[in-house]
């Protein structure tokens, strides 16, 4: 990132990219190595999901944690949640298809149907594209989980160990209800 000049100062500040993405070619060129690190996934294989070793796993093509804001600006917590100051941990999952378009979301694991809605709602506001999964030099199906991890501030959090799940923290602040006669 390059910051040109404002008011007579100059400012540059560089950073690495998080990816570089060949339109053209449809392939990453450059991926950060927190994604490189990442050498299994769970892919369809003979009509059902499975882990496999890949050559590269599905990635999002935006900046560095952009899929984590675009649900976290869009997912409200129910009001239920927070007025019995429950922590709650939610999952979703969803494919990405050998052509990086998303399909097949499903709840994996919820408190209420409220919830439910509140998180197909924030995954639908994902409009970006994906570069698929790569497993033996071909685009495969690739199935990516979505914890939702919702607490009270100060909460200890209980995630469920998910292999490369996106966890999402929804924290809030503890509300008192008083009832007026």
């Amino acid at each position: 990132m390059i910051l040109r000049q404002v008011s007579g100062n100059i400012t540059v500040r560089v950073s690495k990219p998080w990816i570089t993405y060949d339109y053209d070619k449809k392939n990453l060129t450059r991926i950060a190595n927190q994604i490189n690190k990442i050498d299994s996934f769970v892919i369809r294989k003979d009509n059902s999901f499975t882990m496999e070793k890949v050559d590269a796993p599905p990635v999002y093509l935006g900046f560095k944690d952009e899929l984590k804001n675009i649900i976290s600006m869009n997912f409200r917590i129910p009001m239920e949640i927070i007025k019995n100051g429950l922590s709650v941990n939610s999952i979703a999952s969803f494919t990405v298809d050998k052509n990086g378009k998303m399909a097949e979301f499903q709840i994996e694991k919820t408190l209420s149907k409220e919830v439910d809605t509140n998180i197909f709602y924030a995954l639908k506001k994902i409009e970006g594209e994906w570069s698929p999964a790569i497993f033996n030099g071909q685009p495969v199906d690739s199935q990516v989980f979505i914890v939702f991890d919702i607490k009270p501030e100060g909460a200890t959090s209980t995630i469920p160990k998910i292999p490369n799940a996106i966890v999402i923290p929804f924290k809030y602040y503890g509300v008192t209800w008083t009832v007026q006669n």
